[in-house]
């Protein structure tokens, strides 16, 4: 794609050919965040380009990134991946092979932490800003992931549904009581099981819900 319009200024829609190689794979899926695109490839390559100001391509670049049709776009390092999602200026990963859920990019609000919902810098122990993936949750495993504006949400291979980030709006399942005895910043996230038995197979987000 070499995107004229839209908003292209960061290089969200100017794309370079992945190659055409038999190590480059086959195209799944295509990924929109809110300043930064991907391309998920049948074999894992993940590719990402777009808006990088705070480390949402999982990569250090020089600038907000602009990929032109000379330069071929990286892969994320290190991880092949199943699935993916992009947030507003978050990323998450479902690794391949083990099922294991990473984040990177914006976790001012806690988006790419396990540690609660509009968490602070201090209190995750993560930066406002991680541009490497980053384990969350390191002993579950996951089918599926989602990403909103300021918050996230994963389904677990046993069928529960997990949301962490920005909770202001009431769209993570945290506690509310225990929200506010934080000050509104931190609370434990908890797998949320539906009753009799029933299973989360897949989960999807929008802004603010």
């Amino acid at each position: 794609v070499d995107g004229k319009e839209g908003g292209n200024g960061r290089g969200i829609l100017t794309c370079s050919a992945i190659g055409k190689d038999e190590q480059s794979g086959v195209p799944k899926q295509i990924l929109a965040g809110g300043g930064h695109s991907g391309l998920l490839m049948e074999n894992g390559d993940l590719h990402l380009w777009g808006w990088n100001q705070n480390g949402q391509l999982g990569r250090q670049t020089q600038s907000a990134e602009t990929t032109t049709i000379e330069k071929k776009i990286p892969k994320l390092d290190r991880i092949q991946v199943e699935k993916a999602a992009l947030g507003f200026s978050h990323t998450l990963v479902i690794e391949k092979t083990s099922g294991f859920l990473y984040g990177f990019g914006d976790n001012e609000r806690g988006q790419i932490s396990d540690d609660g919902g509009c968490a602070t810098a201090s209190m995750t122990g993560l930066g406002l800003n991680v541009d490497e993936p980053t384990l969350i949750f390191p002993k579950t495993t996951f089918v599926d992931v989602a990403a909103g504006l300021f918050h996230s949400a994963a389904v677990t291979s046993d069928g529960a549904l997990v949301t962490f980030g920005c909770n202001r709006f009431g769209q993570t399942l945290i506690n509310k009581e225990e929200q506010r005895q934080h000050n509104d910043n931190l609370a434990t996230v908890r797998p949320f099981y539906l009753p009799d038995g029933a299973r989360f197979v897949s989960v999807a987000f929008g802004r603010r819900h």
